[in-house]
């Protein structure tokens, strides 16, 4: 619900603006500008020709908000627009705005800014910079002095530009020149800077990019070199960055050797964070849910760590007895309880010089958690029934399904050993938050089966690729092989059909398609709307009930979105 509110999650400076002092910094695909917040009327935001900030979206309502000064406060508030108006993520009717507060105007994006801070007060467009470019190399090739031109690009969920270009702006010196590439890109132009200072100075831009959320990558190129005009710049530029980003860890380069797919931005970070991990010792927490491939996460970072060379050892700690839980991880002595005829070395020798990968580790009992954190915290073990101590050398990997966090105060998980174990966390997102993934892991799964049961099948026909992508995948990267195997067994040809999918995978117009054979009265235009409305149900429950955002999923024109959701009575329009 929206609210009117004086309270709000400040951004990054949180501050009030000062009267007189403040703009806002609109962020369009084409281009980015400072627009000043001076006093003395409304400030109307809206996609009609005469606002005060003309916004040329379809997202956005012709008067989507209006910004006014009262008193010493600045505030916002929301003209009941169709899509609301955000601040800091929170939808709002009226409330007081502060420095560094992110609104959303539909899915354009603008930041309060005060006039202290340095930034550029415009961004031009992409199209805009070519002719700059060559006024720059004209004066470059009269003087003698040189030039570096630079491209940075974000990845990650908070990849938007205006999530790290106040960043790389309080870099920047007066005579640069910035240009914007869609909302994730950025060209720098660094005039009088050779081609060692540019790399540097882009380095430190880069580096001064917030860490959490996004990643950013950049490539220079400078004149004089190997290009001799603008638009052979901006093409060299280019085809480095994409050099540099075939090099950084993407699928080729970062996943495991067994084949795993990282196609999405999501699942990319998670490697990343894994390999810089992997050069640490540090106990480390995989969070995930249940078959999303947390072990897959636990074999990378053994495989990249120094002790790639020593033992990985696995055990799912919810599948050992509880009587034998002390016994499997630390071994026992001869005659420690009955049937103990001989000695027996538990995981962590068995693991000594590697790695121990503990499954599931929240299924531990209490007594079992605090054996486990005295050989974390100590690095020595004493088998059941015996006496001496056993110096082991382990890196622990754990993984969990379960919040330890509720566990702690639950009283089941031990607060001393979840600090001891998280060190490190890497969240594993579950499948359906990553489905770009889908088909190419479900090709990659067609393939291992088709080959280990003697079957010819090489292709996912459109209606199961369709099936794949609209399912929820409850059981993740597990029920998918599960499913596609099952399909490669039972199909009678060269592909799966969606047919031989599970009755679960398959989608519900279809299952009601095979009872219609014997029931000729159920229209077909309804199997098709029933279709048609689980679909924009589900791609509204994926972007927070956020209408322009779910047609976008579906590729449908906002406008046929709002209707079909009217006409299948779906609920109110906002």
């Amino acid at each position: 619900m929206p609210d009117e509110s004086t309270l709000t999650t400040g951004g990054p400076m949180g501050g009030p603006p000062t009267v007189g002092d403040a703009s806002l910094q609109v962020f369009l695909p084409e281009c980015t500008w400072r627009v000043p917040l001076v006093p003395g009327g409304d400030i109307v935001l809206g996609r009609a020709a005469e606002a005060d900030i003309p916004l040329h979206d379809p997202s956005v309502s012709r008067r989507h908000a209006v910004i006014r000064w009262k008193g010493a406060a600045l505030w916002i508030e929301d003209c009941e627009s169709r899509n609301g108006t955000f601040v800091n993520m929170r939808e709002v009717e009226r409330t007081q705005l502060r420095l560094g507060d992110r609104i959303e105007i539909g899915d354009v994006v603008a930041i309060v800014r005060g006039g202290q801070e340095r930034f550029a007060s415009q961004v031009v467009a992409y199209d805009d910079i070519e002719p700059v470019i060559e006024a720059e190399l004209a004066e470059a090739r009269e003087t003698g002095r040189e030039l570096t031109l630079a491209l940075f690009e974000a990845t990650g969920h908070e990849r938007h530009l205006s999530v790290w270009l106040p960043s790389i702006e309080k870099r920047l010196r007066d005579e640069d020149i910035i240009a914007s590439f869609g909302t994730e890109s950025l060209i720098v132009l660094m005039p009088g800077v050779s081609e060692q200072d540019g790399a540097r100075l882009a380095r430190a831009m880069n580096d001064a990019a917030p860490a959490k959320g996004v990643r950013v990558i950049h490539a220079t190129v400078p004149f004089p070199g190997p290009c001799a005009r603008g638009d052979e710049l901006l093409d060299e530029l280019a085809r480095r960055l994409e050099a540099r980003r075939a090099g950084s860890p993407s699928a080729a380069s970062v996943a495991p050797q067994d084949g795993a797919v990282v196609r999405t931005p999501e699942m990319r970070e998670v490697y990343e964070l894994a390999e810089r991990i992997a050069r640490s010792d540090a106990t480390t927490l995989i969070q995930g849910e249940t078959g999303s491939g947390k072990e897959l996460i636990a074999e990378f970072i053994h495989q990249r760590s120094r002790r790639a060379d020593g033992p990985l050892v696995k055990v799912n700690c919810g599948a050992i007895a509880p009587t034998l839980v002390e016994s499997t991880l630390f071994g026992h002595e001869r005659g420690a309880f009955t049937g103990a005829d001989r000695a027996h070395e538990g995981l962590f020798e068995r693991a000594n010089g590697g790695t121990l990968f503990l499954d599931e580790v929240g299924e531990l009992s209490l007594a079992a958690q605090a054996a486990l954190l005295r050989a974390i915290e100590t690095g020595t073990l004493v088998r059941v029934g015996g006496t001496r101590e056993v110096s082991v050398d382990v890196r622990i990997l754990a993984a969990t399904h379960r919040d330890l966090r509720k566990m702690t105060d639950a009283g089941t998980f031990r607060l001393d050993l979840m600090f001891r174990i998280n060190t490190f966390t890497v969240a594993v997102p579950p499948l359906r938050a990553r489905r770009g993934e889908i088909v190419p892991l479900a090709e990659e799964f067609m393939e291992r089966a088709s080959r280990a049961h003697g079957r010819s099948v090489s292709a996912l026909s459109p209606e199961t690729v369709l099936a794949l992508e609209t399912y929820d995948w409850p059981g993740n990267v597990r029920e998918l092989r599960n499913a596609i195997e099952r399909a490669v067994v039972m199909s009678r040809g060269e592909r799966v059909e969606v047919s031989e999918l599970p009755p679960s995978v398959q989608p519900a117009h279809f299952v009601e398609e095979q009872s219609a054979k014997t029931n000729l009265n159920v229209p077909f235009r309804d199997r098709v709307r029933r279709f048609e409305a689980s679909l924009m149900m589900r791609a509204m429950e994926e972007s927070d009930g956020n209408k322009t955002a779910a047609a976008k999923r579906l590729n449908m024109p906002l406008r046929t979105f709002m209707s079909k959701w009217s006409s299948y009575g779906l609920g109110d329009e906002e």
